[in-house]
């Protein structure tokens, strides 16, 4: 299902207009609400500007579009990529593919990562191109979005360039620096292998437009490397949403979600499919407050110690309120609706018990609606009416529960989970004669 926003923000068209974006020094640019945001709202649309295919689906999804290819086109000239139509086919082949053909599996194996999607970002207009706006390429323009009168698409590359990409920063050390130069020389010498960039250098040295070259390569690098978002596909197992099994397929960089800030107990989810993705509401988000992601594990499986170190390659000490009040992870806090300390709940005491009981009545409504699973696949009415009652469950313990506790990020994560099993791209196994393969399902 392509879903799209029905109230588009003018300025930032992948968001809806419950989104504003801001800026502040030291800070950049982040996202908040503009106006109070429900539990499931629909608040982000985006289709990346680049993409790439994992090497283990390289062969089973298109490398155009990231969707599993049910009938795989191979390319004219190399075996290392499939795609799923002729339209992606001869879209890849006249941009990135044209510059990647024959080398695929050498690009794979180099395993420089995020990196290869500055390589593409460059693909996808011609050498001229960035010839002629060499002057704003070579410059550096965090702020891009911020005058009234600019309008911010992801597919525009100026965005992708204006990404954030801490260049400066003191912390890194000789060996990562040695290495992105290694990496930017090896891409350098591709473009030229394949006819990307023509110029001769003269006595082993770099010719002047290799330099401008290399420079715009090495900041669409990091460009990609600070805001990428990994791509999946669900496997479903059966009919019920809690037992498809996530797996990554490949990487992307959205210049709109990358907007969104990181918190440890985000408010917002992301759902992918194939090269677009969808961001939803996943808590009551009240105007002004600001709109989160997230880059690590949450805060219920994984302690402050070890996101702290999974987040420091990203230039930044989280400071949500997970992190600044220690919350304990999953095990060690509060799995009960009654007989919790006062400062637990939202409500006076001489509400608690009738608000358990509309908990109570929530939870029992959805589960007899959902105990027969395979009613969820049936018809977009059923799709409609479970994700109804699972927003509608959710915000009863909303109502009651202070955060942290149990019960909230149980049905965060049933909510999560219905949306994913609703506009996710799905493959399912099939065997044929002995054969198991990975087909896509609706």
């Amino acid at each position: 299902m392509d879903l799209k926003l029905e109230n588009p923000n003018p300025r930032f068209p992948n968001f809806s207009n419950a989104v504003r974006v801001e800026y502040a020094p030291g800070r950049g640019r982040y996202t908040v609400a503009e106006r109070d945001i429900e539990v499931g709202e629909l608040i982000a649309a985006d289709e990346a500007i680049v993409g790439a295919i994992d090497q283990e689906y390289s062969r089973s999804n298109c490398t155009n579009c990231l969707k599993h290819a049910k009938c795989p086109l191979p390319c004219d000239k190399c075996s290392g990529v499939v795609f799923c139509s002729l339209q992606c086919r001869d879209k890849a082949m006249s941009t990135f593919h044209k510059y990647e053909c024959l080398y695929s599996d050498l690009v794979s194996k180099a395993n420089i990562g995020a990196w290869r999607l500055g390589y593409r970002a460059m693909t996808t207009q011609p050498w001229t191109y960035f010839l002629q706006k060499k002057d704003f390429f070579l410059s550096r323009n965090e702020k891009a979005g911020m005058a009234s009168d600019y309008i911010y698409s992801s597919k525009d590359l100026n965005n992708f360039h204006s990404l954030v990409t801490h260049d400066g920063s003191a912390d890194k050390q000789a060996p990562e620096l040695m290495m992105q130069a290694h990496v930017v020389v090896f891409l350098l010498r591709l473009l030229k292998k394949t006819g990307y960039i023509t110029s001769q250098n003269k006595g082993g040295e770099l010719s002047e437009e290799e330099i401008i070259a290399a420079r715009i390569l090495h900041h669409f690098m990091r460009a990609a490397f600070f805001n990428t978002h990994e791509m999946t596909q669900i496997l479903k197992e059966d009919e019920d949403w809690n037992s498809n099994k996530m797996i990554r397929i490949g990487r992307v960089t959205n210049p709109s979600l990358a907007l969104i800030n990181h918190s440890c107990d985000p408010n917002y989810r992301r759902v992918s499919n194939g090269m677009k993705t969808f961001g939803f509401a996943i808590k009551p988000i009240r105007k002004g407050e600001e709109i989160t992601d997230i880059y690590c594990d949450p805060f219920s499986v994984s302690d402050y110690q070890s996101r702290h170190k999974r987040l420091a390659k990203y230039n930044f000490t989280c400071a949500c309120s997970a992190c600044q009040q220690k919350w304990p992870t999953l095990e060690q806090i509060n799995s009960q609706l009654d007989g919790l300390h006062p400062k637990a709940y939202k409500l006076p005491q001489n509400k608690i018990n009738a608000q358990a009981k509309r908990i109570v009545r929530a939870e029992e409504k959805f589960t007899s609606y959902c105990r027969d699973a395979a009613r969820v696949a049936k018809t977009l009415e059923e799709r409609e009416q479970i994700t109804k009652l699972a927003t509608s469950t959710l915000n009863e313990h909303v109502k009651l529960l202070q955060r942290p506790h149990q019960l909230l990020i149980y049905w965060e994560n049933q909510l999560h989970n219905i949306l994913i099993h609703r506009y996710a791209a799905k493959v399912r196994r099939c065997t044929y004669n002995g054969t198991t393969l990975l087909m896509p399902t609706e």
